[in-house]
C-alpha cells in the first residue's frame, strides 16, 4: 500500500524527504485504520523538524479505538 520510496524512508527515518510525504494530506482521511495510523505517526515525526504537518494534525480526528496511535514511535 506504500511506494518504494515511502518504505525505504520508514525503514530509515533519518533519511526522510519531508516533501515526499505531502501525500499524507489525503491518507489521514483513509477509512483503512493502518493507513490512517501510519499517516498520523509520520506526520508527528515530520512535525518535529518541519512546520507544515502541524495544520494537518490539528484537523485529524481519531476515534477512541484509534487512540493507540499515541504509542507509535518512528525512530
Amino acid at each position: 500500500m506504500i511506494c518504494d520510496t515511502c518504505q525505504k524512508q520508514i525503514m530509515r527515518p533519518r533519511l526522510i524527504d519531508h516533501n515526499h510525504w505531502r501525500c499524507l494530506n489525503n491518507s489521514i482521511w483513509s477509512e483503512v485504520t493502518p493507513v490512517k495510523m501510519l499517516s498520523v505517526a509520520m506526520l508527528r515525526y515530520i512535525n518535529q523538524q518541519h512546520a507544515w504537518p502541524g495544520a494537518l494534525l490539528e484537523q485529524v480526528y481519531l476515534d477512541a479505538d484509534e487512540s493507540w496511535v499515541e504509542q507509535i514511535e518512528i525512530c
